[in-house]
């Protein structure tokens, strides 16, 4: 009965978690496929010839071509980078306070529609190889006009964070945050599977798919959650419903939120917390830019299967860590800030291994080392949440979302160029990220001793209040005795 009580109570509290796992399979899917297409379309173009690029991807030593179409593909993701991320900033930041205003619900349809119309255009090219270069980027325009991957991500967070408790918020963070590493998990072996046996045709036709699977499961399934300005317009006109979602100020209320004056420190706690975000986000975007090309580049020559199963046991690890370990270890009363601390340090260690690694063992030791790095995001978000009042979830999510868009988009002009650049000693990339984000411990060290300063400050403070209260009983008993003294 007790069995049967928690999983009802379990499956009463899936809300947008599966929109994300499937929205995540097919973004996990399709990312290193548009990296390999643009790797094949770079070689068919350059030599005409579909043996001589096979012949290349298994060269075991370092020559001019290999080098000629690394710099080249590195240069056009890039460009598909930019493609995306560029219009989905200002997209993001207006989305995130219309969901504050509007409903939680319509910020999870754009991405589902912009990934399916992304997919499409992603299928033609694939179909049509010898279309030029510069036809890649339509399909990651669409997507970054409807938000992309960050506004589905911010979107579900504002859900998540606007139906959970206080006490549960952690846990419901963690586990949206683990729905992206098991998608993360299954597509990216998924993706090396169907490469290597089928075909990118075959691979973006499933991503298509998903993405409508990902838009009717939100269509039909998930509740609407209507604030106090989307119930008092319910009896209004479609047009002036329309004037009030496309306001300009849906963008400056999700700036202001970030920046307006909050009790104790906890504006400056929010602007080091966007800072770290913003250094994750550059390591891991870079990071997720150029590994398919550094373990394809000799020595390693990988296969996109073994690629695939590589990305498998990071996320896979990544997840299974966020749904077991830190529940436990939020239940036995470790900080927000302490779980942070530890993902960085994962992070950076996982960095620097990547960077020195020569054999595929090593590369393969990498998601072992780095397995707590999920950590920091849902910390920081979980922070977050609770400095800012529940109708700037939105608000608040949208800036951190739009963060996360200008970082992606820092990291692929950055770390792209630096990869093109020391094709000599490709590892050195990685172990500038690990520099960087060691600067993110320092930053995120700050909060952590501040907010520790401040739980002793209130529990000295709460204790002097109590010893007035305690005194004042015992006076109120010596009068009682006096007064039965008197009276006697």
């Amino acid at each position: 009965m007790t069995c049967r009580h928690t999983c009802k109570s379990f499956f009463k509290g899936i809300t947008v978690e599966p929109v994300l796992f499937v929205y995540m399979l097919a973004s996990f899917l399709q990312f290193p496929a548009t990296q390999g297409l643009a790797f094949s379309k770079v070689c068919l173009l350059k030599y005409n010839s579909t043996q001589f690029c096979e012949r290349l991807r298994h060269n075991d030593t370092p020559n001019f071509e290999e080098t000629f179409i690394q710099s080249k593909t590195s240069l056009w993701i890039t460009f598909l980078t930019i493609s995306l991320t560029a219009p989905s900033i200002l997209t993001t930041a207006f989305i995130g306070s219309w969901g504050d205003k509007i409903d939680r619900k319509l910020p999870l349809i754009l991405p589902c529609i912009g990934g399916a119309l992304s997919s499409l255009c992603f299928l033609i090219n694939s179909v049509f190889v010898k279309l030029p270069l510069p036809v890649l980027l339509v399909g990651p325009i669409l997507n970054g006009l409807t938000g992309g991957f960050v506004t589905m991500i911010m979107a579900t967070f504002s859900y998540v964070t606007h139906v959970s408790e206080t006490r549960s918020r952690t846990s419901r963070v963690a586990v949206v945050e683990a729905m992206s590493f098991i998608a993360g998990t299954l597509g990216v072996i998924l993706m090396g599977i169907i490469l290597d046996r089928a075909s990118f045709t075959v691979l973006f036709s499933l991503t298509s798919v998903l993405f409508v699977i990902a838009l009717m499961y939100v269509l039909i399934f998930v509740k609407k959650l209507q604030t106090d300005c989307g119930q008092s317009q319910s009896d209004q006109r479609l047009r002036q419903r329309l004037g009030h979602y496309f306001n300009v100020t849906h963008v400056k209320e999700s700036m202001v939120c970030a920046f307006r004056r909050r009790d104790g420190h906890n504006r400056l706690h929010l602007w080091i917390l966007f800072s770290v975000i913003a250094i994750l986000m550059i390591c891991t975007s870079g990071q997720m830019d150029i590994l398919l090309l550094f373990v394809r580049h000799s020595p390693l020559s990988w296969s996109y299967g073994l690629y695939g199963y590589l990305q498998g046991l990071h996320n896979g690890l990544r997840s299974l860590l966020l749904l077991s370990l830190l529940p436990l270890l939020k239940k036995i009363g470790l900080r927000d800030s302490t779980l942070v601390l530890t993902g960085l340090v994962s992070k950076v260690a996982g960095l620097v291994l990547l960077g020195l690694s020569s054999k595929t063992w090593m590369v393969f030791l990498v998601p072992v080392v780095s397995m707590l790095e999920g950590y920091p995001s849902a910390g920081c978000r979980s922070l977050m949440s609770r400095m800012v009042e529940k109708d700037e979830q939105g608000k608040i999510f949208g800036a951190v979302a739009s963060i996360e868009s200008i970082a992606t988009l820092l990291a692929s002009v950055i770390f792209n160029n630096i990869y093109s650049a020391t094709q000599f000693y490709p590892g050195l990339t990685f172990q500038i990220m690990a520099g960087l984000c060691s600067v993110s411990i320092g930053l995120m060290l700050l909060v952590h001793i501040h907010l520790i300063g401040n739980w002793y400050s209130d529990l000295v403070e709460s204790e002097a209040q109590e010893e007035p209260t305690h005194t004042e009983n015992i006076q109120d008993r010596d009068d009682d005795d006096s007064s039965i003294a008197v009276t006697r």
